[in-house]
């Protein structure tokens, strides 16, 4: 089967999965009378974008902006450090295995732990994935050492006993 059609397939396929949902999502409102401050038909959601498309691309726009914005930012900072820990080897020691914990950290757990002080003081048990608990694990055991040491602990399941 050629690529071309493959995609032509998926989309199909794709398209009715999404005409599906919507049909049955506006069964679902109709039947039980939910409020559309709750949630509305897909049919009044496809009313009020027809009804207001230059609202929506406005926004639209406004979002890719920013969204391209941050993407440059955090790009730009991003190649500054790692300028900076190839110049300095203590700041990459220091510097590695947090951005090795950040990569691996889910964004739920980023946006949690700062909250919640869970980076601060870490728990008994690691809430997050085995990953970044191994690694977090292996950063505080013996800063430095990085990949190697979170290998270690996650191989061997240490990362739940830790903390």
């Amino acid at each position: 089967m050629s690529g071309a059609r493959r995609s032509v397939i998926d989309l199909g396929i794709a398209a009715l999965a999404i005409g599906v949902i919507a049909i049955a999502l506006e069964i679902w409102t109709s039947a039980f009378r939910v409020p559309g401050y709750l949630m509305p038909a897909p049919s009044a959601v496809a009313a009020r974008f027809a009804s207001d498309i230059p609202f929506f691309l406005r926004e639209a726009s406004v979002t890719i902006v920013e969204a391209a914005a941050g993407f440059a930012v955090g790009t730009g900072v991003a190649f500054v450090i790692a300028a900076v820990m190839v110049r300095s080897r203590l700041l990459e020691r220091t510097l590695f295995p947090l951005a090795i914990l950040v990569k691996l950290t889910p964004i739920v757990a980023k946006v949690a732990g700062p909250i919640t002080g869970s980076f601060l003081m870490p728990s008994r048990r690691c809430t997050t994935s085995p990953s970044a608990c191994s690694l977090r694990a292996a950063h505080f055991q013996s800063p430095g050492k990085g990949l190697a040491a979170a290998d270690r602990l996650f191989f061997w399941g240490q990362f739940i006993n830790i903390f």
